[in-house]
């Protein structure tokens, strides 16, 4: 049981280091973007534009929201999970809430899929909109991060199954007794 708690707070400490550096990354992407000169994003238009630097304020604005909304429903997931390692670190490992939680964690991360997917096409949609007609982009893109991305959307729904039912089990064992 000690290793069991270890691992469920060495995964709280992950997942809170994880969301504060997804927070603090996705301003300091728009608000700082001099500084990511050594690091790469998925943003190849932007670099062929000149980077976020020739962007005006309400590309800029709108950039940092378009890119905002993916990382919220990240985080969102991310936060569901710690709410979740606390069930688990109060031994409730067959509760409904457990299951409600597994479940809700694999639908936010493939609804952050979809978001990822589809906030790609509306950055090259706004970041060209002030360009002549012509010169203005449309893109839709999917790759193989996209997919990966999916796998563990595809075992906290799996988790989320097994645990309805090993609590219904239980809960069969328990009338009998």
């Amino acid at each position: 049981m000690a290793n069991i708690s270890r691992s469920i707070k060495f995964l709280r400490i992950v997942v809170i280091s994880t969301i504060t550096l997804l927070s603090i990354s996705q301003f300091w992407f728009w608000l700082a973007p001099y500084s990511f000169e050594f690091i790469s994003f998925d943003y190849p238009l932007l670099d062929e534009i000149g980077g976020i630097k020739a962007l005006n304020g309400k590309q800029k604005l709108l950039g940092f929201f378009i890119t905002a909304i993916p990382m919220a429903t990240l985080i969102w997931s991310l936060i569901l999970l710690m709410k979740l390692t606390k069930i688990l670190a109060a031994g409730k490992w067959f509760d409904k809430l457990c299951e409600d939680y597994c479940n809700q964690v694999g639908r936010w991360l493939v609804i952050y899929v979809i978001l990822n997917i589809l906030h790609r096409t509306v950055l090259v949609t706004a970041v060209t909109m002030d360009n002549p007609p012509g010169a203005r982009h449309f893109t839709i893109s999917f790759s193989t991060d996209d997919l990966m991305a999916l796998v563990p959307a595809i075992f906290a729904l799996i988790i989320g199954h097994m645990v309805r039912l090993a609590r219904e089990k239980q809960d069969e064992l328990n009338e009998i007794i």
